[in-house]
């Protein structure tokens, strides 16, 4: 998520050029959509944004370029069998194909709780 664009005022950024902030923001919305992009811990943790600090990885379910409302990410995976549900649960609500359907219905306690949710 971008902050505000209130928020790339010169300055908040100790007397940085004007064309030097259109460029922070920039460089934010291209780290943004990067890390947004990834559909996996160990995808999102191993993705390198500009400055090559990784992406990070939030508990709930998504992949994010920066700390926001909810906090900071993580850049460590809980395990393996966590990053193949998180897949499958991805696909799934996402339109993906039938088999992931299934997979994340059959296979996933976190699958069935969203959906409760």
């Amino acid at each position: 998520m971008i902050a505000d664009a209130a928020c790339y005022a010169a300055e908040y950024f100790g007397g940085t050029s004007a064309a030097d902030v259109c460029l922070i923001a920039e460089t934010d919305r291209a780290d943004s959509a990067l890390c947004s992009a990834q559909t996996g811990c160990a995808t999102c943790t191993s993705t390198s944004k500009a400055d090559a600090a990784p992406c990070m990885w939030f508990a709930e379910g998504f992949c994010g370029s920066e700390c926001g409302m909810i906090g900071c990410g993580s850049t460590d995976c809980p395990s393996d069998d966590y990053d193949a549900n998180d897949e499958a649960i991805h696909e799934f609500f996402n339109g993906g194909s039938a088999a992931a359907q299934a997979y994340s219905v059959a296979g996933g306690v976190l699958a069935t709780a969203l959906i409760l949710l």
